[in-house]
């Protein structure tokens, strides 16, 4: 996963972060229907690198990115702290679930079928919400733009009150 997250990150800046994000979901969602039919050893690695580089384009920069340049310097903070407590509350819920099927299917493999479903399917969700997403590549002088302004809105906040 390490391996991707750079390189997605430089394309966030040439393409956007719609995209990524089509990608992103894309790839996780086809990884996770193709290991429900991986029957080999290589065919299993091979689909976890496809949910991987999926899961890289998803988890790594975009969603931060998206939490810095569309928020002002005051709700960065908040922003960042919700990225960080929807990643840990899906964490939690998603180890909750694996277990939950694992051990309704002791000793086979439809467990782990389910597991990949409901994977499939939660990014194929979010493939379609991508969809929907406004597309947009911010400039350099955008983003400094957007910067100055979110100061202009702090320092206008705090003189305020």
């Amino acid at each position: 996963m390490f391996l991707i997250t750079e390189p997605i990150g430089r394309m966030i800046d040439k393409v956007g972060v719609k995209p990524i994000l089509i990608f992103g979901t894309l790839m996780t969602a086809i990884g996770a229907l193709l290991m429900i039919i991986a029957s080999t050893l290589i065919e299993f690695i091979g689909y976890q690198i496809v949910i991987g580089i999926g899961l890289s384009a998803l988890l790594g920069a975009p969603v931060r990115y998206v939490a810095l340049s569309e928020t002002n310097d005051m709700e960065r903070a908040s922003a960042q702290s919700l990225v960080s407590l929807t990643g840990s509350f899906g964490t939690m819920v998603g180890s909750t679930l694996a277990g939950a099927f694992l051990a309704s299917h002791l000793q086979s493999l439809g467990g782990f079928h389910e597991i990949y479903l409901t994977m499939a399917v939660v990014a194929g969700i979010s493939f379609l919400f991508s969809l929907a997403l406004n597309s947009r590549v911010h400039s350099k002088e955008e983003l400094q733009e957007s910067q100055k302004e979110g100061k202009k809105q702090n320092s206008e906040y705090i003189y305020a009150n």
